[in-house]
């Protein structure tokens, strides 16, 4: 679970629920702003690609869940045991994400995740928990080792690889190269040191030391034979 993007309360009754409700419009808000300011702090590439993928199906909803209990866990007995009889229902209010959010985890880079949830069918049984759900049960709970159960989550979270910018420095090269002008070879040398200045751009370090050498071959006039 991710600490600041989704919470899941335990109600009773309408009354609960208007707390939940009240959480769930003070949690949203609190998503939106962080969401706009990771925005600002965000990379151009990944503000670019954010922006594309931005759409109207992005939102924040409230979830609420009613579940029909056979047994309860009982964690200090180590026992499946049966509700009384007004604990056989019980609600999970969830705030579930659809669609891309930006993510940072402490001082990490900034990223982007794309959201969507499921709700299992309620007509199967199943072992409930806070942030997910078993696969479906073909026996009692009783009979079953919660160390084999797999665990399937409410949210599910996909990372999205931003799109590079292409960048102009290294079409300019290939055309340098395709068209043999080799005597533009010290201007492009100064455009890449220029690019690199403000971006990150490690792998245009392979490209001008490629240039220089071609640079090299060029004053020593072993290009212009070509």
């Amino acid at each position: 679970m991710e600490a600041n993007d989704k919470r899941a309360l335990e109600t009773t009754d309408d009354e609960d629920l208007f707390v939940a409700e009240s959480l769930f419009y003070l949690l949203n808000e609190q998503l939106m702003q962080r969401n706009d300011l990771l925005l600002k702090k965000a990379t151009p590439d990944v503000r670019n690609t954010y922006k594309q993928l931005m759409n109207r199906f992005n939102f924040i909803s409230l979830e609420r869940v009613k579940i029909l209990v056979d047994y309860y866990y009982d964690k200090a007995r180590d026992k499946w045991i049966r509700p009384a009889k007004d604990q056989y229902v019980i609600t999970i209010t969830m705030v579930v994400k659809s669609g891309y959010f930006l993510y940072q985890d402490r001082d990490s880079a900034i990223e982007i995740r794309r959201y969507g949830y499921y709700i299992p069918n309620p007509n199967v049984k199943r072992i409930f928990f806070n942030d997910g759900y078993s696969e479906v049960l073909w026996k009692n709970p009783n009979e079953t080792s919660l160390s084999t159960v797999n665990v399937l989550p409410y949210q599910l979270i996909e990372k999205i690889q931003s799109r590079k910018k292409p960048n102009e420095n290294r079409q300019k090269i290939l055309n340098l190269l395709k068209r043999r002008n080799f005597s533009t070879i010290p201007l492009v040398i100064d455009e890449i040191d220029e690019y690199c200045k403000k971006n990150s751009c490690p792998e245009e370090i392979k490209y001008k030391r490629y240039l220089n050498t071609l640079g090299i071959l060029y004053r020593a006039g072993m290009l212009r034979r070509f």
